[in-house]
């Protein structure tokens, strides 16, 4: 139905505004994406920001739908019968799904959630065909949509973010950080529930209001709760890092680091020595300069490598990410900054190199 009377400017202001937080919140985490290092940019901030988008297009088409569209029924383009508000809700719906599955697949991509890879991309895509093939059939049916949309999305994102919080925060505080969102996504799903068409058919456009304020409180919540986050650039990479070995030209093991609670390591020495023979092969037939990155991946372990004019750091991780060789490379350059006067006249003593293990635990832990 075509909203009209006394709520109609009240509730076309508070989704207006709706709208357009959603749409700002995008452009926020887009601008947060394009500023990072482009060795830092992750699908995940993407993801946000592709929610944001079409979340906030999903408002745009049920504001016109609901508000500005004629709803007379006519035959319309492919269908027997439809109005112009029906295909603009169909619209919001589509858009509504994308959102939800750009998102699973930015999450899913760096990360398995629930028995296998992109399991919920796979739902939100077989939902989103389901979708389209609907929509050229009959414009009433995609009305279900959003009642299987909604719970699948809950499903995901609580998964999402206790997976996200336990790598970033302690065990203790999971809780508290998760009551910061998921209540205010679920408030979003009931003041979208109360938009759709079977409840204001069936209830006063009072509670269509109660909706829209509920949503407008949520969308604010989740702004101020959004902008705290840190940066996406894969946020547990630091999980992955398992052992560290900073090197000299020769090949003498300065300092090694290991990062696991495993017991046995191989010998610094010995590990050096290889990797740094391994490095100087691949540099060989790569004819890669003698300064610069490689990454050699090895039974599920991939040892990342930085050269610089004076040291080698070597890094074995679980995964290859380029958060890790980032990191790597801004460390190894702070340390021939700190202690470019030491190669000079280096006698041999690695003890001086001690205090490189403040830099070790600033930059990986």
């Amino acid at each position: 139905m075509v909203i009209a009377g006394p709520l109609r400017l009240p509730l076309l202001t508070i989704e207006w505004i709706f709208a357009v937080i959603l749409l700002e919140l995008g452009l926020y985490f887009l601008i947060k994406y394009m500023r990072q290092e482009k060795q830092l940019r992750t699908s995940k901030g993407m993801g946000y920001s592709a929610f944001f988008f079409d979340f906030s297009l999903t408002w745009f088409y049920l504001i016109i739908g609901n508000y500005y569209a004629s709803e007379k029924i006519e035959s319309i383009f492919l269908w027997d019968q439809g109005s112009m508000r029906a295909l603009f809700i169909n619209f919001s719906y589509l858009c509504l799904i994308t959102a939800c599955l750009l998102f699973a697949f930015s999450m899913e991509k760096h990360r398995i959630y629930l028995f296998k890879k992109y399991f919920f991309t796979i739902c939100f895509l077989s939902l989103t065909i389901t979708s389209l093939i609907v929509f050229f059939i009959n414009l009433e049916i995609i009305k279900i949509i959003p009642f299987i949309v909604w719970p699948l999305f809950l499903v995901f994102l609580t998964i999402y973010l206790v997976d996200f919080f336990k790598a970033g925060v302690k065990a203790e505080t999971i809780v508290i950080e998760l009551l910061k969102f998921i209540p205010a996504f679920i408030l979003l799903a009931v003041g979208f529930f109360l938009s759709h068409d079977y409840f204001m058919q069936n209830l006063a456009l009072e509670f269509r209001l109660g909706g829209s304020l509920l949503q407008l409180l949520a969308l604010i919540s989740l702004a101020y709760f959004s902008i705290g986050l840190p940066a996406f650039a894969e946020y547990d990479w630091r999980e992955k890092v398992e052992e560290l070995l900073l090197m000299n030209k020769s090949g003498i093991c300065l300092i090694h680091k290991s990062f696991t609670d495993q017991i046995n390591h191989l010998n610094e020495v010995l590990m050096s020595g290889a990797l740094l023979s391994v490095n100087i092969l691949l540099e060989e037939l790569t004819s890669a300069k003698v300064t610069g990155s490689s990454i050699i991946k090895k039974k599920g372990k991939t040892v990342n490598i930085f050269s610089s004019t004076h040291l080698t750091g070597v890094l074995i991780s679980q995964e290859e990410l380029n958060t890790i060789n980032y990191y790597l490379k801004e460390f190894i350059q702070k340390v021939e900054k700190v202690y470019q006067n030491v190669f000079a006249d280096w006698d041999g003593d690695i003890d001086v190199f001690a205090p490189v293990g403040t830099m070790i635990d600033e930059f990986f832990t």
